[in-house]
């Protein structure tokens, strides 16, 4: 059985959360226990069965985290569970139940502790918190919060008045938790923070751990995570019976969406860089997404619709206002995210029920925009350049819902919707989803809270490249990341940070793998060809500042198409991408003969959270390929998915501020509880890059990660043995 003390990236104020860890997966001929009859029966599984195989003397009670009734296809259902002390969650605490297809029980792991509260109690009230919460220096504001509303999750809303130094306040809540600690459980305020401060041209989304006792900050999380910096599924075309509403946006005539504007685009048609692009823009399809796309057969837009907002998501272009007849200088000056009519944007059908605004990729550098402190010039709503974009991230983000709905990730999950209907979790989040602006993220929340996406211009690109959905791989990235906020308890540095770019990476990347790539690169292997992710958004790129001149001059031929926004292309070839586990740090240095993209300056800081998350997502791909080229091509489709779903249930096994190997062994666990063979054949993909049964992950708190050790040894890792 393995314990571990669970430790997270210090800081100077900030205090360490302890739990103790467990992981035991349960062999299937071990005689398991039937989970699903447990469940059915009423009864508490986990008191019932993993105290006892997992010798767990839990302190307080064990809540359902995520009650509901399953109504997802995957092979494999993760049931979890959080510790409760005196009516109140343990911060971190999870405990996580895998239940193979037949209802028995495979995984076992949780996150735990056995301390009492400190006597003290709490000593501070939830205000007086939030006051010391947003004078910290991430923030640095002082405006008087007024409490308006509770929710059914113990949240106190608050509602906050801007000041000259934190302008835009956003939403507010907080509330009362146990934070673990050495020898007791700290009471503390878990608070979320949503805003902008003067002058740092970056949205402010904070999570602060606020001890109750004396006031000190014990763990602070940035919710904002960046593509880039500011400064620079059953679907039909037509006859689909009672859905009444119709999207022209870049996807096939299945309705899967486009690799970008000129199809798709990938893998690289040769395999190495030599200055290829595509020209052809594709075809848009008018799509109609077909009832039943879902299980649950829920619409996107209820009957009479006329804008970009539904159950799962609000689309729109953010505008800012004006001061003196420019737009003001702060580009997060007014951002909610929230829809605010009275500076934003929906598009609005064209005729009853359609949504037909056309794209044209070739007059991007002529795309409207809003630069800060330039010239004020009316949105032009009735621009079906404008419009397409915003259709087409309402299209992209509901067809990924819809997806992964059915994987595992629903609204027992966590997932973002406004109405629930009655399954679980928390409703009132919808996706909020911003088109055309200056910059590229996400912002994630915990169940209950809209999570957003902003997705728009990449500076950098001299074509003025839009990656509003147009570059899917980027939005799948990014929408990734808020299902991640949802099912896993990563920080964003470290390796919790680089988890969370590799995944988000390996979902673009995956979403983009076709049956008919199995022979990309001949002579390689099946499944080894080119796969760049953001090619697209990242056309004649240009750094101000660095040491070369523009893509696409005579010295520096464009291969954006090539490597697109990483170092190197993904590939099951370590012909053409070299990463394995130790090139996380910069101890080991890249095979000689290749020569890395350089995407604002990240080749020199190999531990840095995009660089160290390549490693991570060459990995998953490496362990997916092995499983796709071993798949009969009648079996793709349902083969592909069925990963998916297991990855979605790795991620609900994931620990708090997970390792490398510990998000390894959960990711094998959830692929072995579903068939043996693709287990084999996921870890033989660890193993040649590097994750095989000997690799140590750096500690925990580790910052530059030197600390690793790669193995190749294809053998059950101990967690697993």
């Amino acid at each position: 059985m393995l314990v571990l003390a669970l430790t997270m990236v210090p800081a100077a104020t900030f205090a360490t959360p302890v739990l103790q860890r467990d992981a035991r997966f349960v062999p299937a001929d071990a005689g398991g226990v039937d989970g699903w009859t447990e469940l059915k029966r009423g009864s508490d599984l986990l008191h019932g069965l993993a105290i006892a195989a997992l010798d767990l003397p839990v302190h307080g009670q064990l809540r359902r985290s995520n009650a509901g009734t399953p109504v997802s296809e995957a092979a494999v259902q993760v049931i979890g569970y959080s510790q409760w002390v005196d009516d109140l969650p343990v911060f971190g605490t999870r405990i996580s139940v895998l239940l193979d297809s037949a209802g028995f029980v495979r995984v076992l792991s949780r996150d735990t502790t056995t301390v009492p509260p400190h006597p003290d109690g709490f000593l501070l009230d939830t205000g007086s918190a939030l006051s010391i919460a947003l004078q910290a220096p991430s923030i640095g504001a002082r405006p008087e919060p007024h409490r308006t509303t509770d929710d059914e999750a113990g949240w106190k809303h608050f509602r906050i008045e801007g000041t000259p130094d934190f302008p835009n306040p956003g939403t507010v809540r907080a509330r009362a938790v146990w934070y673990p600690l050495t020898g007791h459980l700290e009471p503390a305020f878990e608070i979320e923070l949503n805003g902008s401060t003067s002058g740092t041209q970056r949205p402010v989304a904070r999570t602060l751990l606020v001890s109750a006792r004396d006031g000190r900050i014990l763990r602070e999380v940035d919710r904002i995570h960046d593509l880039r910096t500011l400064d620079r599924s059953g679907l039909c075309i037509q006859d689909c019976g009672d859905q009444d509403f119709s999207y022209r946006v870049f996807a096939d005539r299945a309705g899967n969406p486009y690799v970008d504007p000129f199809g798709s685009t990938v893998p690289h048609p040769v395999a190495h860089a030599n200055g290829w692009r595509p020209l052809q823009v594709a075809p848009m399809s008018l799509v109609r997404p077909q009832q039943g796309a879902i299980s649950t057969r829920d619409p996107w837009l209820p009957a009479g619709a006329v804008e970009t907002v539904g159950n799962n998501v609000d689309a729109f272009f953010h505008g800012l206002p004006v001061v003196n007849g420019h737009w003001h200088q702060d580009a997060f000056v007014n951002w909610g995210p929230a829809f605010n009519a009275a500076h934003d944007h929906r598009a609005r059908i064209t005729s009853p029920g359609v949504f037909d605004h056309s794209y044209n990729p070739d007059d991007s550098d002529r795309d409207y925009f809003q630069f800060p402190a330039q010239p004020a010039l009316p949105v032009p709503v009735a621009s079906a350049q404008l419009n397409a974009k915003i259709v087409q991230v309402f299209y992209a983000a509901n067809w990924l819902h819809d997806l992964f709905y059915d994987l595992g990730f629903d609204e027992a999950a966590g997932n973002m919707q406004s109405d629930n209907y009655g399954r679980g979790g928390i409703g009132g989040d919808p996706l909020v989803v911003n088109a055309a602006f200056l910059g590229t993220f996400a912002m994630t929340t915990a169940d209950g809270s809209s999570p957003a996406l902003v997705m728009g211009l990449n500076t950098f690109s001299l074509s003025r490249r839009d990656t509003s959905a147009f570059d899917f791989p980027v939005f799948a990235h990014e929408w990734t990341h808020t299902m991640m906020g949802r099912l896993t308890r990563l920080g964003y540095q470290g390796q919790a940070g680089a988890l969370h770019e590799g995944t988000a990476d390996f979902v673009g990347l995956f979403l983009m793998v076709d049956r008919r790539h199995r022979h990309a690169a001949p002579g390689t292997g099946d499944f080894h060809g080119a796969y760049p992710l953001g090619a697209y958004g990242n056309l004649d790129y240009d750094l101000p500042g660095d040491a070369w001149p523009p893509a696409g001059t005579p010295e520096r031929p464009d291969n954006t198409y090539y490597h697109g926004i990483r170092r190197f292309p993904y590939s099951a070839s370590l012909a053409i991408n070299p990463l394995t586990f130790a090139h996380i740090s910069d101890r080991k240095p890249l095979p000689q003969g290749f020569e890395p993209f350089d995407w604002k300056l990240r080749s020199f800081t190999p531990h840095e959270i995009h660089s160290a998350g390549e490693v991570w997502a060459s990995a998953l791909w490496q362990c997916a390929r092995n499983i796709l080229a071993d798949t009969p091509e009648p079996d793709f489709a349902s083969r592909h998915r069925r990963f998916l779903a297991q990855l979605v249930a790795a991620l609900k096994l994931f620990p708090f501020d997970a390792t490398f190997t510990e998000a390894r062994d959960a990711v094998l666990m959830a692929v072995r509880a579903d068939d043996e063979a693709d287990y084999l054949r996921c870890r033989a993909g660890f193993a040649r890059r590097g994750l095989g049964a000997g690799a140590v992950s750096p500690p925990r708190d580790s910052i530059n990660l030197r600390e690793v050790v790669e193995s190749f040894e294809d053998a059950d890792p101990p967690a697993l043995r």
